[in-house]
């Protein structure tokens, strides 16, 4: 390896290094910071929850409606609180939750938004009354979070400019910026044309008709259109073509018949009505058109056409197969 490699070489390696080095940093940071701050919610709920539960736990108070309903709705003054919900045992006597509009409508058990609940007993002299159930508004009380995110973010992508900027200014230093950029341009080059390559290929095995499954047998379409062609040119070359082509016709038109793939079953009579005359078959002709027009019509009665059509693409391969 020549100096000038191995010195272009190292400066990528750095490159990658601090990019890498840069991403694991925020990637960590955002976590811990996401981490913190569920923790820090649970905490704010549970601290909510109990402090309703000892304001209702007040010795000398009933548990009814008339008592929790102005506790619940005072509660919900603070806008971090998505819903206060108060039981007594399995009867609901008080519950509020936030709209759409922010506006209290009686509990319903719907939740609209991301929440963190929290849970609490009402104790009273004689055990426990009844629970306390808070939920608080995620989004709402994570806007520093989101907003340490975001600075996270910003970070990362100054770290990743510094370091190309120093990549950058080493290599104009050391002369070497055009002969990386001609490296990075075939590089470029190389991914392009093996993308091509890749698309050129998907739309060519597009071209092939095969059973549902996708391990049955297949029809190839660019030897069905040119099908015609050479047997002008040449009638024995076109028979033998046409056994290659729908040597499974048969069985592909049964399997798609019997899944009911009417868009491939059309596709595929289409073919036999265009490729049929190339050898004087009209009878497998006539056939197939039955078929695609018996299919088109939507009315649902077809399989006796389409299981003509088989019999008659039965006789034309077995005559063209025994001449071979």
């Amino acid at each position: 390896m020549q100096q000038g490699d191995l010195r272009r070489l190292t400066a990528l390696t750095l490159w990658l290094v601090a990019i890498l080095m840069a991403f694991a940093f925020s990637s960590w940071r955002m976590h811990d910071l996401h981490s913190r701050s569920e923790a820090i919610l649970s905490t704010r709920a549970s601290a909510v929850a109990e402090e309703i539960s000892s304001l209702l736990a007040i010795p000398g108070w009933d548990l009814e409606v008339q008592v929790v309903r102005p506790v619940v709705f005072a509660a919900m003054r603070n806008p971090e609180l998505y819903a206060v919900k108060i039981a007594r045992g399995d009867i609901l006597l008080e519950g509020q939750r936030r709209g759409r509009t922010e506006e209290l409508e009686p509990w319903d058990g719907v939740l609209t938004e991301r929440t963190v609940q929290a849970i609490s007993p009402i104790l009273s002299d004689t055990g426990q009354v009844g629970t306390v159930e808070v939920y608080l508004r995620v989004d709402k009380t994570l806007d520093p979070a989101h907003a340490a995110n975001a600075q996270e973010m910003l970070r990362f992508f100054l770290s990743v400019f510094l370091a190309t900027l120093c990549f950058v200014l080493y290599l104009c230093s050391c002369g070497e910026l055009a002969q990386f950029s001609k490296s990075a341009r075939r590089f470029w080059d190389w991914f392009v044309t093996s993308l091509g390559n890749v698309c050129a290929r998907r739309n060519q095995d597009s071209k092939v008709i095969r059973s549902l499954d996708g391990r049955g047998p297949a029809i190839d379409l660019e030897a069905a259109h040119i099908l015609q062609t050479i047997t002008a040119q040449c009638p024995d070359l076109g028979s033998a073509l046409f056994v290659h082509v729908f040597a499974h016709g048969p069985q592909i038109l049964s399997r798609l018949l019997a899944e009911e793939n009417y868009e491939a079953l059309l596709h595929l009579l289409g073919l036999l009505e265009r490729s049929a005359p190339c050898l004087g078959a009209f009878a497998l002709q006539h056939a197939a058109t039955a078929a695609r027009e018996a299919v088109q019509s939507g009315e649902g009665v077809f399989s006796a056409e389409v299981e003509a059509c088989i019999s008659a693409l039965e006789k034309v391969l077995k005559a063209l197969q025994s001449q071979n």
